[in-house]
C-alpha cells in the first residue's frame, strides 16, 4: 500500500503517471472512467500509433459526447511505486483538441483506492492475487 500525491484543480484531481517506463505525465484521476485514455497528440509523443489491427471502440465522454477511439495496450503504467503491466487504453481521436489524459478503471481495478482530498493524496492498496500489478521494489528484485 502507499499514498500518492494529488494536485487539485477545482473538483478535478491530477496524478503523475509514467507510461511505458519513459514518459511522466499528469493525468486526470477519474474513478468513473472505465479506461485509461490518451489524447492523440500525447499518443504521438509516446510513439503510440494505432494500426488498422487495433480495435475501434466507442466511448461516451463525461460531457455526454460519443467518440470513436482506438484500443491499445500499454506495456506498463506506473503511479507512485505501483506498476501495472498490459494496461488497456483508448487513444482518442485528433478531433478532441482539448482532451486530457485520464487514469481510469483499466489501471485502478488492480487496487482498492481512496481519494483523500483533505490530504491531497490517493491511497492505493494492491489487490491480493494480482500478479500484473507490482511495486517498483518487486520489479527491480531479481527472480530466483
Amino acid at each position: 500500500s502507499g499514498d500518492i500525491e494529488l494536485r487539485a484543480e477545482g473538483n478535478v484531481f491530477w496524478v503523475e503517471v509514467i507510461i511505458n517506463g519513459q514518459s511522466r505525465r499528469e493525468t486526470v484521476l477519474d474513478s468513473g472512467a472505465s479506461l485509461l485514455s490518451i489524447p492523440a497528440d500525447m499518443a504521438k509523443e509516446l510513439n503510440l500509433v494505432p494500426s488498422k489491427d487495433d480495435p475501434d471502440i466507442r466511448l461516451s465522454l463525461a460531457d455526454g459526447k460519443i467518440v470513436d477511439a482506438k484500443l491499445m495496450v500499454l506495456d506498463t503504467v506506473q503511479v507512485g511505486q505501483f506498476i501495472v503491466n498490459d494496461v488497456e487504453c483508448a487513444i482518442l481521436p485528433e478531433s478532441l483538441i482539448a482532451a486530457q489524459p485520464v487514469l481510469g478503471g483499466t489501471y485502478l481495478r488492480h487496487f482498492t483506492y481512496k481519494i483523500q482530498p483533505d490530504k491531497g493524496t490517493l491511497s492505493l492498496v494492491k489487490l491480493k492475487g494480482g500478479d500484473d500489478a507490482v511495486t517498483v521494489e518487486q520489479k527491480e528484485k531479481p527472480k530466483e
